[in-house]
């Protein structure tokens, strides 16, 4: 005879389930988490690199990521056992891990293997942050906190750069050409997470973010940025769930851009250098200087077709085949061929073949193909109500998800006018997709 069970029986251990699922829900901040959220503020901020051009007395601050980082190798052994348990292989982002293998293998026939391994030591500490992110930042409450850092990273650029669209302390976002894309990826990141949000602060606070996204577009007088914004404005208004409040915002930020870059320089300076972009063409100016260089580096590529010549290696490589007579390029590297030794390619396609052959471009579209597949299913209903009914119910995903596809989307269009390879950009955006779909 089958006997229902009272309900009192019931009661008891239910409740004490939800008491225990409450009180792990509010204990998002550890000891662990919070020296994980330390190595993302490091990452995004470089704070180090700032201390490090304060006096002589920290210079060596300049070199702290991978100190301060070092220890997550001993945080992610005491987890080890765990983590060869799990069935979910996200754990292990297999990818980037294939990706880190390519470029280690190239560095013993490297013409500078030193110079080959700071590439390395930099890809490492980014799969020790990814695996480390994915073992112990678990829920919404716990995602949120780094999605805030990465919007909240344009207060602190905003503030070193002011009007001058770029921070002068900075090795790489010195330069215009970098600091643009940065703040491409901003203006999509910012924007939606204001939309997402129920908070008056969070709100208007990214609002006046993406508000400075779009200044800096025109203070960063970077070319490749403006035609990039075409293709991330498109996406934003063909993702948006409400396309009449995204068309509003994108009139805003265009007629923003406007008004700056005719207040801001004389003589229609800023109309002349985008004009530039289309007469050019790949014969003078920058447009020839970086034709030549795409050129030399697909020269490069069918030299080491399968793994490529090493990390930021194209240059040296270049220059040793112009050397040997293997290679000829036109511009002013035919009457200084020195002037090739170190340079960026200015294409993320190009300087991955040639630097990491046709095994790290496949793990690279791999990576892509993982972050659109992750980032669409996020969308779907039971992803919203799950997120939703544990702990995200104030930020909607939907609208997260969508800032992350406009900021990948601003990456990869950038990337085909700029040296942005090895900066965190890419794998920083791949990580948090990931781990915001596992939190869902």
């Amino acid at each position: 005879m089958n006997v229902a069970t009272p309900s009192h029986t019931l009661a008891a251990p239910l409740a004490g389930a939800r008491a225990h699922a409450k009180a792990r829900g509010q204990r998002w901040l550890t000891p662990t988490t919070g020296y994980i959220y330390l190595i993302w503020f490091m990452i995004l901020l470089d704070p180090h690199r700032w201390m490090a051009e304060r006096g002589p007395r920290i210079t060596a601050a300049g070199g702290l990521l991978p100190i301060v980082a070092a220890p997550l190798v001993i945080v992610l052994l005491a987890r080890i056992p765990v983590l060869l348990g799990s069935r979910n292989r996200t754990v292990w982002l297999p990818p980037l891990l294939g990706l880190i293998a390519v470029v280690m293998y190239t560095v013993p026939s490297s013409l500078y293997p030193p110079h080959a391994w700071n590439a390395v030591k930099i890809f490492i500490v980014y799969y020790l942050l990814a695996v480390a992110t994915f073992a112990f930042i678990r829920t919404p409450r716990q995602v949120l906190a780094i999605y805030i850092l990465y919007v909240g990273q344009y207060w602190w650029w905003g503030w070193h750069s002011g009007r001058t669209g770029a921070v002068w302390w900075h090795p790489t976002l010195a330069n215009h050409d970098t600091y643009g894309p940065l703040v491409l990826m901003g203006l999509s990141l910012c924007f939606c997470f204001g939309l997402s949000t129920k908070s008056a602060k969070y709100r208007y606070g990214a609002f006046f973010l993406a508000v400075f996204c779009s200044l800096a577009l025109v203070t960063s007088f970077a070319r490749g940025v403006a035609l990039s914004f075409v293709p991330v404005a498109g996406m934003l208004w063909w993702r948006s769930p409400n396309k009449g409040r995204t068309s509003i915002a994108l009139v805003v930020g265009i007629l923003t851009v406007v008004i700056t870059a005719s207040l801001m320089f004389e003589g229609n300076a800023f109309w002349k250098e985008m004009e530039s972009s289309f007469t050019e063409g790949t014969t003078e100016g920058t447009g020839g200087d970086r034709w030549e260089l795409w050129r030399g580096g697909m020269a490069v590529f069918r030299e080491r077709p399968a793994v490529g010549v090493g990390a930021e290696h194209f240059g040296y490589y270049a220059y040793q085949m112009m050397v040997e007579g293997k290679l000829e390029m036109g511009g002013v590297y035919r009457w200084m061929p020195e002037a090739i030794r170190g340079r960026q390619l200015h294409n993320i396609y190009v300087q991955t073949l040639a630097e990491h052959g046709v095994m790290g471009a496949l793990f690279m579209l791999l990576l892509v193909a993982d972050f659109w597949r992750r980032n669409m299913k996020m969308r779907k209903e039971r992803f919203l109500r799950y997120w939703a009914e544990h702990g995200g119910k104030k930020f909607d995903l939907r609208y997260l998800a969508i800032g992350l596809e406009g900021a990948m989307v601003a990456y990869l269009a950038t990337g085909f006018f700029y040296a942005q390879f090895y900066l965190h950009w890419f794998f920083t955006l791949i990580i948090l997709n990931t781990v915001m779909y596992s939190a869902a």
